[in-house]
């Protein structure tokens, strides 16, 4: 019988290279970059005390709300590159964060309450998810995140 031809080695990967976003960083020489990096991004998490998400009397997305919270960053970051540049970075400082129009946006767009005001918010989520058999308080999977982003991209275009 034939010998099946060998498959190539994998690739080496050193454990000094971490990577973010598509881009190789050496752990030990880009230190600096990488947490400037990271600090660039947007980051958007569980939160409670927000207007009530009718009739279901939650004021919280805790224990529930991750693939939607992760969904939302990932659509800061594509807005960020959109809007932006790949490179883009705000201010760290709040007063100049602050004065950037472009992160006063996207606070807007995310924050949580209902309405055109604020497109991608967990109320609007929510509220899109509905078309696709998800009640609030429910764990959305990766895919009916998508099809809710998708959905709410169209309506804010």
């Amino acid at each position: 019988a034939a010998t099946p031809p060998a498959s190539p080695p994998p690739p080496i990967i050193s454990p000094s290279t971490i990577y973010l976003l598509g881009r190789a960083y050496d752990r030990t020489n880009e230190y600096t970059t990488i947490r400037q990096d990271e600090n660039a991004l947007f980051w958007l998490t569980y939160r409670r005390d927000f207007p009530e998400l009718a009739p279901y009397n939650l004021t919280s997305d805790a224990g529930w709300g991750c693939m939607l919270r992760a969904s939302q960053m990932l659509l800061a970051q594509t807005l960020r590159w959109h809007f932006r540049r790949k490179d883009y970075r705000p201010a760290r400082a709040p007063p100049q964060r602050r004065r950037d129009g472009f992160v006063r946006d996207v606070g807007t767009w995310f924050a949580d309450f209902p309405g055109v005001e604020c497109p991608y918010s967990l109320h609007n989520m929510v509220a899109c998810g509905l078309r696709y058999e998800k009640l609030p308080g429910e764990w959305y999977g990766p895919q009916t995140a998508a099809f809710v982003l998708r959905d709410l991209c169209d309506w804010h275009r």
